[in-house]
C-alpha cells in the first residue's frame, strides 16, 4: 500500500507603464515613447510519499510505516526593463526609427545583471516620389526600401546558473550528505544578438500583386551555452549524480538568409474571390567561434535515450555523426 502527496504553488505578476507623445510640423511628424516593464515569477513545491499503509482506503503518507520520502524546492525569477522609441516621418516618404532599452535579469549575477541594446531602422517609400509616379504611372501602388540594424538580448538559461545549487544524496542506508549540482560562473552575462536587415516591398496594379523580399544577417555574440568539459570531471552521465558544467558566454554563431513572399488577388468581388500566396526562404547558420573550450562542442553522452550531436567551428550547428558502412581497401588494391 502506497500513498503520495504533492503541492505546487506558482505566482506571477507583471507591471507595465507607457507614455507616448505625437507631434507634427508641416510635412514632419514624429513620435516619442517611454516605457517600463517588470515581472516576477515565484514557485515552490512539496512532495511526500510513504509505503506500508494500513489499507488501500487511507491515502495519508504520514500513516505509512516505511521510510518516508520528502522533497521540496522553490525558485524566484525577476526581470525589469526600461526603453524608449523615437520615430520620424517626412511626407510619408522618409521614415526613421530609433529604439533603446535597458534590461535587467536575475538569471545573472549582480555585476552583469543589466545590459543595454540599441536598434535603428530607416525606409524610403519611393512610390510617393513625383519622379517615380511619372515613370511608373498607376501600375505601382506602393514601393518601399527598408534597412535596419538592431540588438536584442537573450537571458533564457534558467535561474541560478551564476551561483551554485545544492542537493542531498544517501551514503549507505542511513547517512545523508550534500553536494553541489553545478559549477558556478559569476561572470556569465547577457547574450547579444545583432541583426542587419535589408528589405523591399512592392504592391502592383492597385494592390492585386504584392512582393516582399528580405535579406538578413544575424550574429549572436557571447552565446550562452554550457562549457565543454571532459567526462571524468563528472559532468556527463546519469542526471542523479551528474555535476552540471558551468554556463557561460562561450560561443558565436552566424545566420544568413533571405525570405520572399508573393501574394496575389486577381479576382475579388462580392460573389467570388481568388487569393494566391507563395513563400520561399533560405537560411545558413554556422558556428563562428568558441572561447574557453575546444574547437567543437558536443551535446549528449550517448547513454540510455541520450542523443549526441556536435557543432564544429565553421560548420552548421548540431550535426549528427554516425559510422559509415562500406568497403575498405589499400591504395594498391584500387
Amino acid at each position: 500500500n502506497f500513498a503520495s502527496w504533492q503541492k505546487n504553488t506558482s505566482k506571477y505578476w507583471q507591471f507595465k507603464n507607457y507614455i507616448t507623445y505625437n507631434g507634427s510640423i508641416k510635412k514632419h511628424s514624429f513620435t516619442a515613447m517611454l516605457g517600463q516593464e517588470a515581472w516576477r515569477s515565484d514557485w515552490d513545491y512539496t512532495y511526500q510519499a510513504n509505503a506500508n499503509l494500513p489499507n488501500n482506503t487511507i491515502h495519508l503518507p504520514s500513516l505509512g510505516s516505511s521510510t518516508p520520502s520528502i522533497k521540496s524546492g522553490f525558485g524566484v525569477t525577476t526581470m525589469s526593463s526600461f526603453f524608449t522609441r523615437e520615430t520620424y516621418n517626412y511626407d510619408d516618404r522618409y521614415l526613421a526609427t530609433y529604439t533603446f532599452r535597458r534590461d535587467g535579469s536575475s538569471n545573472f549575477g549582480p555585476e552583469n545583471r543589466w545590459a543595454s541594446f540599441h536598434s535603428f531602422a530607416a525606409s524610403w517609400r519611393f512610390s510617393n516620389e513625383k519622379f517615380i509616379k511619372s515613370i511608373a504611372g498607376k501600375w505601382l501602388s506602393n514601393g518601399k526600401i527598408r534597412i535596419g540594424w538592431g540588438q536584442t538580448g537573450n537571458a533564457n538559461i534558467g535561474a541560478y546558473k551564476w551561483g551554485t545549487t545544492v542537493t542531498k544524496f544517501l551514503v549507505g542506508q542511513t547517512s545523508v550528505a550534500y553536494r553541489p549540482t553545478n559549477i558556478p560562473n559569476t561572470s556569465i552575462k547577457w547574450e547579444t544578438q545583432e541583426q542587419t536587415n535589408i528589405g523591399l516591398d512592392l504592391r502592383l496594379f492597385n494592390d492585386k500583386i504584392g512582393f516582399t523580399l528580405d535579406w538578413y544577417n544575424k550574429v549572436s555574440n557571447d552565446m550562452l551555452m554550457p562549457l565543454q568539459l571532459p567526462s571524468y570531471m563528472g559532468t556527463q552521465g546519469n542526471g542523479s549524480s551528474r555535476l552540471n558544467a558551468p554556463w557561460g558566454n562561450y560561443g558565436k554563431i552566424k545566420n544568413t538568409g533571405f525570405e520572399l513572399a508573393v501574394n496575389a488577388h486577381p479576382i475579388a468581388n462580392k460573389n467570388f474571390s481568388w487569393d494566391t500566396e507563395f513563400n520561399i526562404s533560405w537560411n545558413k547558420n554556422k558556428l563562428v567561434g568558441l572561447s574557453g573550450t575546444t574547437n567543437a562542442n558536443i551535446i549528449g553522452y550517448g547513454q540510455w535515450n541520450d542523443v549526441v550531436c556536435v557543432s564544429n567551428i565553421g560548420k552548421p550547428l548540431y550535426q549528427f555523426w554516425s559510422a559509415g558502412c562500406g568497403r575498405w581497401q589499400h591504395w594498391w588494391c584500387q
